[in-house]
């Protein structure tokens, strides 16, 4: 078997396997794009090998391989580049969801105190001492502190 056989049958079932990481959902649609099109260069090139010569030439790269080992390393150079923009996206992500994690966390905490004093005060509603803001940002106002005005039992202050 030629080399070129061997990089067009390797060509070929690169794409089979992209085709198959995109069905399964396992790949993600621009990272599919580079494989395959590196795939039909690859193809283009096996097929035709005189098509890397005149690139070499052209180039004013004497050996023909040299031109396909540094347009390689290009490649390899393109694809560190995109998943190091992908990974700083990502972490950029993580970083923000952490910190509403956490802020619900601090939410959850406040809740559940809240509820254990109210259920130990029998059931006496207490405002909360910690308010978060409000999607506008506004700090909702608290009640006066004092007794309510009716009790749940009928027992509060009589209204006339």
């Amino acid at each position: 078997m030629s080399a070129y056989t061997f990089a067009l049958l390797l060509s070929v079932a690169t794409l089979a396997l992209m085709v198959n990481l995109l069905r399964t959902r396992r790949m993600r649609e621009k990272y599919a794009l580079w494989w395959a099109l590196l795939a039909v260069g690859v193809i283009l090139l096996a097929l035709n090998p005189r098509i890397l010569e005149w690139a070499a030439d052209v180039v004013g790269i004497v050996v023909p391989t040299n031109l396909l080992f540094f347009a390689s390393g290009f490649v390899l150079l393109a694809v560190c580049v995109q998943f190091s923009t992908e990974l700083s996206s990502l972490e950029e992500d993580r970083r923000v969801l952490c910190e509403e994690v956490a802020m619900v966390r601090l939410e959850l905490r406040h809740l559940t105190e809240r509820v254990a004093r109210q259920e130990a005060s029998a059931g006496a509603p207490e405002p909360d001492p910690h308010p978060l803001p409000a999607a506008g940002g506004l700090v909702p106002a608290a009640a006066p502190p004092g007794p309510p005005d009716d009790l749940p039992d009928g027992t509060g202050p009589a209204r006339t």
